[in-house]
């Protein structure tokens, strides 16, 4: 939608991802990403990249429009986690080598019962670590 100066876009989509032997969907935002992108910003032209292959289709866009939506969902993540975004506080635990077993363990397995000191244990920390 067009409003003089002002462009509302949308873009939803889902990234299935394998990292450090965990793969599949994970449901991480419980919330859209809503931001306000400059015309100069580098993930503006990221979405405009997006938006101009799925404007014209040809060979290769399927291919290209998923690395595309994977580009612009990492530039989407660091950008809110920079933000200070407490939503995106568990991208954090990939930074930590200790604390990716305990992400993996939750992420593979929500229902388990989990405590502060089993995770703790887990990453070889302390409780109050």
């Amino acid at each position: 939608m067009d409003v003089g100066d002002t462009v509302l876009a949308a873009i939803c989509g889902s990234v299935s991802i394998v990292y450090r032997g965990l793969n599949g969907t994970m449901d991480l935002l419980k919330a859209p990403i809503v931001e306000q992108l400059e015309p100069a910003d580098r993930t503006r032209g990221a979405f405009e990249d997006l938006l101009a292959e799925l404007s014209h289709p040809t060979i290769g866009t399927r291919a290209l429009v998923r690395s595309l939506l994977l580009q612009c969902m990492i530039l989407l993540f660091r950008r809110r986690l920079l933000a200070g975004d407490e939503s995106m506080s568990w991208i954090r635990g990939l930074t930590y080598e200790g604390l990716w077993d305990v992400l993996r363990m939750m992420l593979g397995r929500p229902e388990g019962s989990h405590s502060v000191e089993s995770l703790a244990a887990l990453a070889g920390m302390s409780r109050a670590a």
